[in-house]
């Protein structure tokens, strides 16, 4: 025993650092595992929502063509089936209809029409018109779904379901209703006893029933869930019939719905399905494995473990100063090209001849390019790092459409191509509470690359308003005739820096960041983004963005313009910035507008000025060394009211804590860089109408 306690005593270094490392080992194995965990749920989430929006995208195609048929019926109900001569051209009119939604859409089995429910119009394989005559009354199966159909007036899935001319398919089906129509009747539904209620009197104008039919496999397909490379993942659907939960698994293992890792759900107007994920990768257990190996050498086992928590965190960090410097960047640009942007508008409002004015216009166009560059640059680095903000105010669509149309014109004019703007009535005056700013952005966007893709045609731009399960929803949709997209090609539409392949990005040039900003917005604002596109037939993008009206105040008048000239003559005016070029600008845009300004070039030189001179009005900077607009406006409060003097903050940040933080340091108006002349005119204005009413 003595030899054991003196073996201890000689050997206690070693064996504390073994304690240590096999206990360092130990929990870094634990958190290993954890981690593991942790990407694998997430890879999992991002596999099953990118599959499920596919797979939502690649139904609601296939069930809007469920409303074309509708469509198609109540534009020719006028014919009468029981008269020969109506009921051929009926017939060919039909199978041109029919042959044209085939080639536009891709998938489909069958399309079929069932005057009063009997099945007299089909397209599709040869084998299909065995169904010709069919009476679907007289089909108990279909029964209930057939009168949801009636009843519900909505669209409804069944399936997939054997056919009766052989194999299977999913059907959905609508309702077709006219008054209009020789053919409209409800006496077959009293026949059949096809009453949702025996309250309820049958329709006299039902005129029977529209169908599609595709099979599972040619939606999953389209869809991209039958690709041979799932990197280690199974899927599975549930809810045939659309019932849900409560229906049955109809394509993939039941046995995933047992444990899944993720369930999204798919839906659609009479139901939903749910579309499940399985991790069957092989679970990295030599990576946890090689943490005990290390054990084995305390000192390298600590060393390496620390390095490898060290990487994962440094690589975080580089991440985060990544976007800190893409903002930081974006903020810096912002403030030089502010003075370009505002001379330039300066310039262009002088006295210039023919090529001078082009000149400038393209110095302008140079310019404000970049600064668009530069927006996206920063919105992309605030939607990564989670602090992008909206600001909803009453704004009037009708005029936020036509600023958007109107800005992207002259570049739709060098082209020939006209833009034409259809929007609803009930919008036409209407006020809607919105972030104005980002709506305009996205539609912006969508106007900018429908010019942008298109050689030749016209590009349409069509605003609604629709109820979609009980709320109202604004619909705006930019459709072109430009070069379109295959269906590989929109995959990666809405990610960053995606680019449709190098032959474009030469072309037609970009950052890649455009689309992705656009949809990350509409996502902020509880919308979404969708695409239709074929090659050479035109792409249509669709913002869908919650609706919420607002009453406008009939009292409220708008702000007349004010002849300012003479009034900004009489003011004492003080403009603080940093840097040279900007003061210069500034100083020339108020001496444009009639008046004059004194010069500061940081805030303790503005606090100065202001205790020995009582400035008016001061445009201040925000961001500047040893004492900045804030610290400055804050200093220069203590000793003056807040309306007097007037201080109006001139920054690159555009957020609305940012606009908070100026109000709450006693600025009394905010512009965002870079400023034009007309910015700085309407900052005049605002001050003289509340001069005005004071």
């Amino acid at each position: 025993m003595k030899q054991l306690y003196a073996w201890i005593y000689v050997y206690r270094s070693y064996l504390l650092i073994l304690l240590i490392g096999s206990m360092a080992t130990a929990y870094l194995m634990l958190q290993e595992m954890h981690e593991i965990d942790v990407q694998r749920e997430q890879i999992a989430s991002a596999f099953i929502a990118k599959h499920a929006s596919s797979l939502q995208s690649t139904l609601s195609e296939r069930l809007s063509s469920l409303e074309s048929l509708n469509a198609f019926v109540i534009e020719n109900a006028h014919y009468n089936l029981q008269v020969k001569e109506d009921e051929q051209q009926f017939q060919k009119r039909f199978d041109r209809f029919a042959n044209q939604l085939h080639q536009s859409v891709d998938g489909f089995l069958s399309l079929q029409l069932a005057p009063q429910g009997v099945i007299r119009y089909l397209t599709g394989p040869e084998n299909n018109k065995k169904a010709l005559g069919y009476d679907l009354f007289k089909d108990d199966a279909r029964r209930e779904q057939i009168i949801s159909a009636i009843y519900l007036y909505e669209q409804v899935i069944t399936g997939p379901i054997n056919l009766i001319q052989g194999g299977s398919a999913i059907i959905a089906r609508k309702a077709i209703f006219s008054k209009l129509s020789p053919n409209s009747s409800s006496d077959r539904l009293v026949d059949h006893h096809l009453l949702a209620d025996t309250n309820l009197k049958p329709r006299n104008d039902f005129w029977g029933l529209a169908t599609i039919l595709f099979t599972t496999e040619s939606l999953l397909n389209e869809a991209g869930l039958l690709d041979s490379d799932m990197n280690g993942f199974e899927l599975a659907l549930k809810g045939r019939h659309g019932l849900g939960e409560d229906g049955e698994v109809f394509w993939g293992q039941a046995a995933i719905f047992d444990k899944p890792d993720h369930i999204s759900p798919i839906h659609f107007r009479s139901g939903s399905w749910l579309l499940a994920v399985k991790n069957t990768s092989t679970y990295p257990i030599a990576r946890v494995l090689n943490f005990a190996a290390l054990g084995t050498l305390l000192t390298i086992t600590l060393l390496v473990a620390v390095y490898m928590r060290q990487r994962n965190r440094s690589a975080k960090q580089r991440e985060t100063a990544k976007d800190a410097f893409l903002a930081m960047v974006s903020h810096e640009l912002r403030s030089p090209l502010n003075g370009v942007i505002g001379l330039t508008s300066l310039l262009n409002k002088t006295a210039l001849d023919t090529e001078q004015r082009q000149l400038v216009e393209s110095l302008s166009i140079s310019s404000k390019q970049l600064s668009s560059i530069i927006g996206d640059i920063l919105d992309f680095s605030k939607i990564s790092a989670g602090k992008l903000e909206l600001d909803y105010q009453a704004v009037n669509l009708a005029s936020t459409i036509e600023d958007c149309v109107r800005i992207t014109t002259p570049l739709a004019e060098q082209k020939d191509l006209p833009i034409t703007v259809n929007i609803a009535p009930v919008l036409m005056e209407q006020l809607i509470m919105t972030d104005e700013i980002r709506l305009k952005q996205i539609v912006l966007n969508l106007l900018n690359n429908a010019v942008k893709f298109t050689q030749s045609g016209s590009i349409k731009v069509d605003i609604d308003a629709i109820e979609n399960f009980g709320q109202q929803r604004l619909i705006i949709k930019v459709t072109d005739t430009g070069v379109g997209m295959s269906a590989k090609q929109m995959t990666g539409l809405f990610e960053h820096f995606n680019q449709l392949d190098q032959t474009t990005n030469r072309k037609y040039g970009g950052t890649g960041l455009g689309l992705a900003i656009s949809k990350s917005l509409a996502v902020l604002m509880d919308g979404d983004i969708h695409v239709q596109s074929s090659i050479n037939k035109g792409s249509s993008f669709t913002l869908d963005l919650p609706l919420s009206l607002v009453e406008k105040n009939q009292t409220e008048s708008e702000t007349p313009h004010l002849a300012i000239e003479n009034k900004i003559s009489q003011l004492s005016i003080l403009v603080v910035d940093d840097l040279e070029m900007n003061r210069f600008m500034m100083q020339m845009i108020i001496k444009k507008l009639g008046g004059d300004a004194a010069l500061a070039e940081n805030g303790i030189e503005a606090i100065n000025l202001q205790n020995e001179h009582h400035y008016d009005l001061i445009f201040m900077d925000w961001q500047m060394p040893d004492c900045d607009g804030v610290e400055a406006t804050k200093r220069i409060r203590k000793h003056f009211n807040n309306n007097n003097p007037w201080i109006v903050a001139l920054t690159a940040n555009a957020s609305t804590t940012d606009k908070q933080e100026a109000i709450e340091s006693g600025m009394n108006d905010y512009l965002l860089k870079p400023v034009s002349v007309e910015d700085i005119q309407q900052a005049f204005e605002r001050y003289f109408a509340l001069a005005d009413t004071e």
